[in-house]
């Protein structure tokens, strides 16, 4: 067995995929399908009154001379930290919400009246099994596109971006329980699945497909904001989404601690109350459910006791001749 040292900042080598003659011809209509679905959508009359979906443009269509006009906006996304609020696109930042909202945008462009569909991260089904030489890896991500996915190894990591149908998105990291021969690793793609094989570097049998002592990194929450340049979410802010004032984002001031001071008590006091109640009707149940066992146990009593009864008078009869 190979037991060189296990890094994660080895390298990536990306697998070129082998696409599947079925898959090509699925991905070929679903192409016709989804450009004749996007025409007939911005052939759709936009609605006087509509207003812009770029984020920050408050432009509000009157006729198709708005269209015309210069669109500005923030290409970025809202960022609220530590009491501050900006947009990831120019950075500048303010405490007061009414201020951030008013900010004016960064970047010129044309207008958009149609939200665009926001691509959706997913979890996706996956399976393993192995040979004595390979371990197969997978993806039940269906009808996957092969030129906006990406299947990346090094020795003990395998890197997975699928894009399916649908906007899909599947990511995911695998820290691999052994050590693979990149170069005879390969991806192939049909209709229902992406199926990836890994060659093993040693003919040994792994106990798990993933590493068990391996502790993943806390993610940090602003990079899904920066992860793709071309991939915006429609953030459309109004005033009625967030709060207007600042005091929710003031949490050390005095008044808000003997607020949640004051709710914690009261909510601890509820939750006493509720469990002395849930006490009461339990020992209600046990009570009914003893007298209900004494009440069976006597009737039983009974019923024998007439058993014998009726059996000590047979015998008492006479004989028949």
């Amino acid at each position: 067995m190979c037991f060189c040292v296990r890094s994660s900042d080895e390298p990536m080598t990306k697998l070129p995929p082998k696409v599947s003659a079925s898959l090509a011809q699925v991905l070929e209509k679903l192409e016709i399908s989804q450009k004749t679905e996007k025409e007939q959508k911005e052939s759709q009359m936009v609605m006087p009154g509509t207003r812009c979906k770029n984020t920050g443009c408050k432009t509000v269509y009157q006729g198709p001379e708005t269209d015309m006009e210069v669109c500005t906006h923030h290409p970025g996304a809202p960022v609220f930290h530590e009491g501050y609020k900006y947009w990831s696109c120019c950075c500048i930042k303010t405490i007061d919400f009414n201020a951030f909202l008013d900010q004016k945008g960064c970047t010129t462009g044309k207008h958009r009246w149609i939200p665009k569909q926001d691509k959706k991260k997913v979890a996706c089904r996956h399976d393993w099994h192995q040979t004595g030489n390979s371990v197969v890896v997978t993806i039940y991500a269906k009808n996957a596109y092969p030129e906006l996915s990406c299947i990346e190894v090094n020795r003990t990591v395998l890197s997975c971006q699928i894009q399916f149908e649908n906007n899909k998105i599947f990511k995911r990291e695998f820290h691999l329980w052994g050590v693979i021969n990149v170069k005879k690793c390969s991806v192939n793609m049909v209709p229902s699945k992406v199926e990836i094989s890994l060659c093993k570097a040693d003919q040994v049998a792994w106990g798990k497909l993933e590493d068990p002592n391996y502790k993943p990194e806390p993610e940090p929450v602003e990079d899904s904001f920066t992860e793709n340049e071309s991939y915006q979410q429609d953030w459309d802010i109004d005033d009625d989404d967030i709060s207007d004032s600042d005091e929710e984002w003031a949490y050390d001031t005095p008044e808000n601690k003997k607020q949640n001071q004051d709710r914690d008590e009261q909510m601890k006091t509820e939750e006493e109350k509720q469990n002395l109640q849930r006490k009461e009707v339990e020992e209600e149940m046990k009570r009914a459910m003893e007298e209900r066992k004494k009440a069976e146990e006597e009737k039983k009593k009974l019923e024998e006791q007439r058993r014998q009864e009726e059996a000590e008078g047979y015998e008492d009869m006479p004989d028949l001749e």
